[in-house]
């Protein structure tokens, strides 16, 4: 085997090995992502990432400053995102006062 086929195997050896380990990463980080779960501020229930949903309402306005506070809410259940549409309204009538 001359020295040029020797590298171009250890490059595509190299290359293969590579190619593996992302793809057991990304295999991996996807099942992390999977598994993600929150908990529901309204009914303290325990749900996966896409079953959760957030609401947000400013709580100050003073010294040039923004801030929210968030609360999330299970999407799928009508009693929780009930509940997080009135938090978030309470605000937004007091703002009105």
């Amino acid at each position: 085997m001359t020295g040029i086929a020797f590298v171009i195997l250890l490059l595509l050896v190299l290359v293969a090995v590579v190619v593996m380990q992302a793809d057991e990463w990304y295999t991996k980080r996807r099942h992390e992502e999977e598994e993600l779960a929150w908990s529901c501020h309204f009914c303290g229930a325990v749900r996966l990432d896409h079953l959760i949903g957030v609401v947000k309402r400013q709580v100050s306005k003073g010294h040039g400053l923004t801030l929210y506070e968030t609360r999330r809410y299970c999407s799928d259940n009508p009693r929780c995102v009930q509940r997080a549409l009135l938090w978030e309204g309470e605000h937004r009538d007091l703002e009105a006062v």
